[in-house]
């Protein structure tokens, strides 16, 4: 299949190449719904979710956040390259789950339920 800058896998899988190198970013000290720090609310928007799903996770940061407070999170981007990237960084924080897919089809062929789903970038 040709890949143009039209298909959303060929563009986030070059939005954010593996610049950030093969070890992850400082540890993640706060959940944030933004790229700037401290604006918006933080997880308390999501209540006191038990399993949680993150829609376009890509690095996977927020989603490590919530694992290692407890949560169970299934992280989901279509990137190939940024699942590679967060499998590798995050490989350690076991309730977290890092999945390859396209919202809908990895949907529609998942059984867990999620007392939350949120997307960041979405």
């Amino acid at each position: 299949m040709l890949r143009t800058s039209h298909d959303p896998v060929f563009f986030w899988d070059r939005y954010k190449p593996d610049r950030d190198g093969p070890v992850p970013p400082p540890e993640v000290t706060a959940f944030e719904w933004t790229q700037y720090e401290g604006h918006g609310p933080g997880a308390e928007l999501l209540g006191l979710p038990r399993a949680a799903l993150e829609l376009g996770a890509a690095e996977c940061r927020e989603a490590s956040w919530l694992a290692r407070r407890g949560v169970r999170v299934t992280a989901l981007d279509l990137s190939p390259v940024q699942v590679e990237r967060a499998r590798r960084w995050w490989k350690d924080v076991p309730a977290l789950t890092i999945e390859e897919g396209e919202a809908c089809s990895f949907l529609r062929g998942d059984d867990q339920t999620y007392d939350a789903i949120y997307s960041i970038w979405g």
